[in-house]
């Protein structure tokens, strides 16, 4: 099985929650790197083989050094996964997003089953 690389970009509040996500994707196949900040998540898709970002909307929404955000900043081609409540994943979420190939949202709590199959989804849909 390959191993595909995925970032998990959450505030750095929820240590509890990056360590669940990698001890449960870990054995699906994933390497998981951890980021807290925009800036950070930037320099690992710069330097990194990465497959996926999963990122919490607060954190897609963090400004990065050039003044727009994260979700803006990434390579529009990334797969990415984001996890929202309903009062930040709305219309404003989605124009943000409009034009990214691979995008899947959900809504917090999330389930790490649901997060599972929306990495597959948007992993798989990149590379065909």
């Amino acid at each position: 099985m390959n191993q595909s690389t995925v970032i998990f970009a959450t505030d750095a509040e929820l240590p509890d929650v990056t360590s669940l996500v990698v001890e449960y994707l870990a054995p699906h196949g994933y390497c998981v790197i951890s980021a807290t900040s925009a800036q950070e998540v930037l320099e690992i898709v710069l330097c990194e083989d990465i497959d996926c970002v999963v990122l919490t909307a607060p954190l897609a929404l963090q400004p990065t050094a050039s003044g727009e955000p994260l979700i803006q900043a990434l390579p529009p081609t990334m797969p990415t996964v984001t996890f929202g409540n309903s009062r930040v994943i709305g219309y404003d979420w989605i124009g943000r997003c409009a034009g990214r190939r691979n995008q899947e949202w959900g809504h917090i709590p999330f389930d790490v089953e649901e997060l599972l199959a929306k990495i597959g989804k948007v992993i798989a849909a990149e590379q065909h």
